[in-house]
């Protein structure tokens, strides 16, 4: 059992899962999660959301600059 925090790191610190972009997908909004999670080396951060339209085109975005 590991927080996400931990899973993220390793994720990062393993040879073979390394590469691989990890989103957050998280309902809290605080921007200090955010850096944080990109600081272990999450590639996105997204808060998660009931407006559907919205969730599209953050997930569009996402990819795209993946």
């Amino acid at each position: 059992k590991m927080n996400g925090y931990e899973c993220l790191q390793r994720i990062k610190t393993d040879e073979k899962l390394k590469r691989i972009p990890v989103v957050i997908f998280t309902t809290t909004n605080n921007p200090r999660e955010a850096e944080r999670t990109k600081a272990l080396g999450a590639a996105n951060f997204l808060t998660k959301t009931s407006d559907f339209k919205k969730l599209k085109l953050d997930l569009n975005a996402i990819l795209e600059s993946i």
